[in-house]
């Protein structure tokens, strides 16, 4: 097993439709300032495979609490702003910049704990990446706590979500068939495959939920 196969293996590992940052009371405020959310250097590779468009999640560790709805707008890269968070005595280089979607009172972790279950390694510790099915158990749980105050933006947007599916993720090259006769050339692309499949369905949820919570969807 390679080590691709062995991070698809882990819940959590990847963040295949979206994923959670952490950050502490003093970095939340930052992250909320500058619409930016940051990991130590050591989760860059984690960072640079969320795609715009995904959507993000912040736990505030210290009071144990997680904070939404965001969405990716750009994708995740190192120091995007590279001055960030230096107040804290720590680097987060790992950086991505996100829009708020839905203003929303956090939720406390026996409340999302069941959301995300699989991706507990510990008592207290989880992997950030989440899946189709994790990002709609969140969604479900923020949609009954949204507050009166929203975004002005009131139409959800899945055009860069859409974008993120495509982007660097063809899967027409250097194909291989595999012993079920589908094609597919790597591990790699197998999880895109499953990306482009799935995109369809959490969209088909989220119009449900969305239209259940009062907004609308809107496909670009």
């Amino acid at each position: 097993m390679g080590f691709e196969e062995q991070q698809k293996s882990v819940p959590g590992c990847v963040p295949e439709f979206g994923a959670i940052f952490m950050s502490n009371s003093a970095t939340k405020k930052e992250c909320f300032k500058r619409r930016l959310l940051g990991l130590p250097f050591g989760l860059a590779s984690f960072v640079k495979q969320v795609k715009a468009g995904m959507i993000l999640f912040l736990f505030e560790f210290e009071k144990r609490e997680l904070h939404g709805v965001f969405q990716a707008s750009l994708d995740g890269a190192i120091n995007i702003v590279p001055q960030a968070f230096i107040s804290s005595g720590k680097k987060f280089p790992a950086q991505v910049k996100f829009t708020p979607l839905w203003c929303c009172n956090p939720l406390c972790e026996d409340e999302f704990y069941d959301a995300i279950k699989e991706n507990y390694f510990s008592k207290n510790k989880f992997n950030f990446g989440l899946s189709e099915d994790q990002v709609y158990k969140l969604l479900s749980l923020f949609s009954l706590r949204k507050l009166k105050v929203q975004p002005r933006q009131k139409q959800f947007t899945i055009s860069k979500l859409r974008r993120a599916s495509d982007d660097g993720r063809s899967i027409m090259n250097n194909q291989l068939k595999d012993g079920g006769g589908r094609t597919v050339s790597s591990a790699g692309e197998e999880r895109n495959i499953k990306w482009t499949i799935g995109l369809r369905n959490l969209c088909i949820k989220l119009e449900e939920l969305l239209m259940m919570a009062g907004l609308q969807l809107l496909i670009v």
